[in-house]
């Protein structure tokens, strides 16, 4: 709790003690508008990391778009009730598009590819029960952040990909393919994100994120196999790709260089960029900004509910 110069950790570690008091008290919780907190999407587990959270817009009159949030947190820490891209979280449900909050294994509990199973499990479950809840199948979209945006990368550029897939999970009948993806200060290229010295013990045990993820010893070929950008390709679906230039953590040489490869690999008007000057790492003012929830939102309507525009 005590924090390391790291934007992350503090707020990251309170929220998951919270949230580990409140699922204790109180378990699932379904409030009057349908909304459900805790909800497993893998057959079976009791896992707190594999649950997820609906929130329904109040305004519902037909099957409404999804916006699936993955947080962020170095694959190690974090919480999908994590606050910070909230404001954009806000502006879609005010916009009426429905809201899932995705918990997923972390790599010191479970090491890569792990952590993609579980989204792509989360992304069957909701499509699965798109019915029951009054969702778009046809109408996901993933937002993340930091180590989120890397998963929601990830998602973005395996649609159909059956090497990420555990479909003994759940669902297995159900496609795991979203529509657009939204990535905010996120790792694409594992094999080239030189991590610092705050990151390196962010939880304590001395190891980077990067060797938390893939285990020891890990290779180049190891690490280019879990990066987003060596999956590009003709199929990708339309991105928004956020990144600030005053960004220590993760340089957004990173988005830079994805969002290039994005244009020549799909139809440039499909790839939205978005590089403020002066945002720092998973800074709350910057990424909550009129600017960032404008730019995010009018991506989304674009792609998700182009009559809306």
């Amino acid at each position: 709790m005590t924090g390391n110069n790291v934007n992350h950790p503090n707020d990251y570690l309170a929220r998951v003690y919270g949230q580990v008091v409140y699922q204790t008290a109180f378990g699932k919780q379904q409030d009057a508008l349908g909304n459900l907190t805790d909800v497993t999407y893998v057959n079976g587990s009791k896992d707190s990391y594999q649950t997820l959270d609906i929130q329904l817009p109040e305004q519902m009159s037909g099957p409404v778009p999804v916006l699936v949030f993955l947080h962020g947190g170095a694959w190690v820490i974090g919480d999908k009730t994590d606050e910070e891209l909230s404001a954009t979280i806000d502006a879609a449900l005010a916009d009426g598009y429905a809201v899932v909050r995705v918990n997923y294994r972390l790599a010191q509990n479970a090491k890569w590819p792990a952590q993609i199973y579980d989204c792509k499990a989360a992304i069957r479950f909701i499509r699965a029960n798109a019915e029951k809840y009054n969702l778009n199948p046809g109408q996901i979209a993933v937002l993340g952040c930091s180590a989120g945006a890397h998963l929601a990368q990830m998602l973005g550029v395996t649609n159909g990909n059956t090497e990420f897939e555990d479909l003994s999970m759940g669902n297995k009948e159900v496609s795991s393919d979203v529509q657009a993806v939204v990535s905010m200060y996120g790792i694409s290229d594992v094999s080239t994100w030189s991590q610092t010295k705050d990151l390196t013990n962010i939880i304590g045990n001395g190891k980077d994120p990067s060797t938390m993820l893939l285990g020891e010893n890990y290779t180049a070929e190891q690490a280019l196999a879990a990066s987003p950008i060596t999956y590009v390709s003709s199929k990708t679906v339309p991105m928004f790709v956020g990144h600030g230039k005053n960004d220590t953590l993760v340089g957004c040489e990173q988005s830079i260089t994805l969002s290039e490869k994005l244009k020549e690999n799909i139809d440039p008007e499909l790839v939205d960029t978005y590089f403020p000057e002066d945002a720092p790492h998973a800074h709350h003012d910057a990424w909550n900004s009129k600017e960032t929830v404008k730019a995010a939102m009018n991506f989304l309507q674009k792609r998700l509910r182009p009559e809306v525009n």
